[in-house]
């Protein structure tokens, strides 16, 4: 698991959030108001086709293809907005696979 600094949140809750978030084989994010990320477990580096540590700080706009990288943030925008976390399915192509993010 690996993640900026999450401010607001206490230490042992930041702790439980990595140990819940990097069990799951689902890619999860999490990301700022500002759309980097701050957090991403192993899947989600995967399916991302990134390492982890290098995505932090990052937008999808960063990492990923045009048209994909504006859904995503199209979707973050939406969920700002609304205050309702949402889930995206797309598939993408990464490294000349396709891959369900």
């Amino acid at each position: 698991m690996t993640e900026r600094k999450i401010v607001g949140l206490s230490e042992p809750t930041i702790e439980l959030l990595k140990t819940i978030v990097g069990q799951t084989k689902n890619g999860v994010t999490v990301k700022d108001t500002a759309g980097r990320y701050v957090m991403l477990n192993p899947a989600a580096a995967e399916i991302l086709g990134v390492n982890a540590a290098d995505a932090l700080g990052k937008t999808a706009a960063d990492l990923l293809a045009r048209g994909v990288a504006e859904e995503i943030m199209k979707s973050d925008a939406e969920t700002i907005r609304t205050g309702q976390s949402r889930t995206l399915e797309e598939t993408i192509v990464v490294e000349g696979k396709e891959r369900l993010l």
